[in-house]
This record gives C-alpha cells, structure tokens and sequence, in this order.
C-alpha cells in the first residue's frame, strides 16, 4: 500500500513540476523580445510623422483638377521632383546611411561567384 502511495505521490510530484517547468518557459519566451528591443519607442516617430505629413499634403493637393476630384494622383513632373530629394518621394532620405549601395558592395562576393568557387573545389579544379 506504501508502494502505491509513494509512486502516485512521486509521479504527481513530477506532473506539477514540469507543468510548472512548460509555464516558466513559454513567460520567458514571450518576455525576452520585449527586453531585447534596444531602440527606444520614440526614435521612429519623427521620420514617420514626416512621412505622414507629405502625404497628407499630397492628398490636399491645391491644383484645379484636385479640386474637383481629389482621387486623381499628381503629375509625373511632381512626383519626379519629390524623388528627387531622397531614395523615393515618400521617404525622402530616412535611414539612407543603413541602406546597401553599390559602392559599399564593391569588395563583396556573389552567390554566383560563392557557388563557382566551391564547385571547383569539389571537382579539384584551382
């Protein structure tokens, strides 16, 4: 009868401990990204209430045919002029020192050149 008890006692024991074990990990892995982020909230803003501002300007765009339909999209000439400015004509130059130019590219090898490369080492070839 012991036996019995001690085994029921140990395989409950055991049950809650990895229930609790499962809970404690699925909270850690919900909780680690929100401490990983190291950007504050607040740096995005700015860029993005740009952003947001030359569309709205866009859309209460002032020519006579907007006037009189606000669906229609500006002209070639003003969208060429906005791109002009930056990367694009919404953007502007956010973030352009984190973009990939080709001058940054120029010392870098291809996936062409990488596969070229390890097929002539596995055919022997220098």
């Amino acid at each position: 009868m012991l036996k019995i008890d001690l085994r029921s006692f140990f395989t409950t024991s055991v049950r809650i401990l990895v229930t609790v074990c499962f809970c404690t990990i699925i909270f850690a892995s919900n909780s680690v990204p929100a401490f990983a982020a190291t950007s504050r909230s607040d740096e995005g803003t700015a860029k993005l209430n740009e952003i947001q501002k030359r569309t709205d300007d866009l859309v209460k765009n002032t020519d006579d045919i907007a006037k009189q339909d606000p669906s229609v999209p500006p002209s070639l000439k003003e969208v060429q002029s906005a791109s002009k400015k930056g990367l694009n004509g919404v953007q502007g130059d956010a973030d352009k020192d984190k973009m990939i130019s080709p001058e940054d590219a120029k010392n870098t090898t291809t996936v062409a050149d990488s596969i070229k490369k390890t097929l002539s080492k596995v055919k022997g070839d220098k």
